[in-house]
């Protein structure tokens, strides 16, 4: 669950990145590419669920290097702010109430 989750997070936000600008496109075999090699650099555990823990940090973080090197600094905050998002609210540590989201004042 906590694996499918993080995907769900991940592609959601490199499919929004063509929002921000069209030029933004990412393939599935560059995807592949980027799991696999995250794949072999996660710390190995013996427990699994350390394990999965250390998977998934592992491909959210070359995921989001990979793809911030890639984006014009004026989006870079852009995307981080929604991967942050769509993590936490995979984690349901985020309200999707708009109201809750904001600042007060």
């Amino acid at each position: 669950k906590q694996w499918y989750q993080r995907r769900v997070a991940i592609t959601a936000g490199l499919n929004d990145l063509n929002k921000i600008n069209p030029l933004y496109q990412f393939s599935l075999k560059a995807f592949n590419v980027i799991f696999h090699n995250s794949m072999d650099r996660a710390e190995a555990s013996e427990e699994l669920k350390i394990r999965v823990e250390n998977l998934i940090d592992s491909l959210t973080y070359s995921v989001f290097v990979y793809t911030t090197r890639g984006l014009f600094e004026a989006d870079k905050i852009i995307f981080t702010s929604q991967m942050t998002f769509q993590i936490l609210l995979t984690k349901k540590e985020k309200s999707t109430d708009c109201d809750s989201a904001l600042i007060p004042l």
